[in-house]
């Protein structure tokens, strides 16, 4: 009985890896001068977006091409940390700063334009605490 439970589950276990679906691995080159590189997002283009870590540990916001012509921002709010979480087709990317006076229990959303405007993200008239993922709609 045992050897018939172990054939099973190797069974279930072979048809569960074909199951699974293959991914596409992306390389990422790292963003210039920097300590760590986190990209986030993927647009259908291949632009990406994410942020990064400078020699002095503040985080920085990014995006741009696969072969690393990339682009820095930061929001002005920020006290030390931005982050880009998402980027769709359009270039308007949603993400997170770090703001103690504003955003005191969590980090503050955001949207940054193509023009590169920044817009912090609110709901019902206060700052959105959270960590803004996706962008469906524009």
């Amino acid at each position: 009985m045992f050897k018939q439970m172990v054939g099973l589950v190797l069974c279930l276990m072979g048809t569960a890896s074909v199951a699974a679906h293959a991914g596409t691995l992306i390389p990422v080159v790292p963003f210039p001068g920097a300590t760590s590189t986190d990209p986030f997002d993927i647009n259908d283009k291949n632009v990406i977006a994410g942020g990064y870590s400078d020699s002095d540990g503040n985080y920085h916001a990014f995006f741009g091409t696969l072969d690393g012509q990339y682009t820095s921002f930061d929001s002005e709010l920020a006290q030390g940390d931005t982050q880009a979480n998402a980027i769709d087709e359009h270039g308007l990317i949603t993400g997170i700063y770090f703001n103690d006076d504003r955003c005191p229990d969590y980090f503050c959303g955001f949207v940054r334009d193509p023009d590169g405007t920044i817009y912090t993200l609110r709901v019902n008239g206060h700052r959105f605490q959270g960590y803004p993922r996706e962008i469906t709609t524009r």
